[in-house]
């Protein structure tokens, strides 16, 4: 599933990292079976982005990307921005303090801080 994710999310990505910490720290390597599939799709998925692209970068996400904006226009968007981040961190405050809650709860369990490492990594 991370893998397809990387297909329309390329910073999820990153969550290959937090699972490889879990497997590092907890030396449960189950999770290692779930490791090649994920890399050779992220693999197989980049070189499809270069060939039909020509970029490591989506055209989406390079079509979305401001040229040369004038300062007024990045501040304008810069505080919508940081607008939508407020809300987004208001409505996502259950989730926050959950998360928190369960680091607090059962620290010791290394699931919580593999679900804790995934969250923070997409956040």
């Amino acid at each position: 599933m991370g893998a397809l994710m990387f297909a329309t999310r390329p910073e999820s990505a990153l969550l290959v990292g937090v699972f490889a910490l879990y497997v590092l720290f907890t030396k449960d390597r189950r999770i290692l079976a779930l490791g090649s599939p994920w890399l050779g799709i992220i693999a197989v998925v980049t070189l499809w982005r270069l060939y039909y692209y020509g970029a490591l970068i989506p055209n989406s996400i390079t079509a979305k990307s401001p040229p040369g904006y004038s300062p007024e226009t990045l501040q304008t968007n810069a505080l919508k921005g940081l607008d939508y981040l407020g809300g987004f961190a208001w409505a996502a405050a259950p989730l926050v303090l959950g998360a928190l809650f369960a680091l607090v709860v059962a620290r010791r369990n290394p699931v919580v801080w593999l679900c804790f490492g995934a969250f923070a990594a997409e956040v």
